[in-house]
């Protein structure tokens, strides 16, 4: 494994943390928002 390949590895796992992040905090706040209504 190349320097290339670890690099490609390391942002695809950090563009998947930050997808399930936005993922997750998207839902909480659409339920919060539906609680107030």
């Amino acid at each position: 494994m190349g320097m290339a390949a670890i690099m490609t590895i390391t942002l695809l796992m950090s563009a998947g943390m930050i997808a399930l992040l936005y993922y997750v905090t998207k839902k909480a706040y659409s339920r919060k928002w539906d609680e107030e209504e």
